[in-house]
């Protein structure tokens, strides 16, 4: 009884029933199409913005001779300091203190 209450109330408004629930399901339809959309343009997005990173061996060389010659700069200062020969100029200690406070 409800539903041809619906119905007739559908028909009078010049929409008959059938058409609204097809279009409910045409629009749904679309909105699971429009979904589907979104989801492929986040991968691709995704795929877009990945990155790849390339370690060359050149790289690690230079970092493993900056190592070693950082290494041997230490233990030369420490030899000193232990020495009691480390006597470095109060004008490097300042300009190293004016570089690190970046004055």
């Amino acid at each position: 009884m409800r539903t041809e209450n619906l119905d007739r109330l559908i028909s009078a408004l010049g929409n008959p029933a059938h058409q609204v629930y097809s279009e409910q399901t045409r629009l749904q339809a679309k909105s699971k199409e429009l979904d589907s959309d979104i989801n492929r343009l986040k991968n691709n997005a995704l795929e877009e913005d990945a990155v790849s990173i390339e370690t060359s061996s050149y790289t690690s060389d230079v970092d493993e001779k900056e190592k070693t010659d950082r290494q041997a700069k230490i233990e030369r200062l420490t030899a000193q300091v232990r020495n009691g020969t480390y006597n470095p100029s109060s004008y490097a200690i300042s300009e190293a203190f004016v570089r690190e406070l970046g004055l």
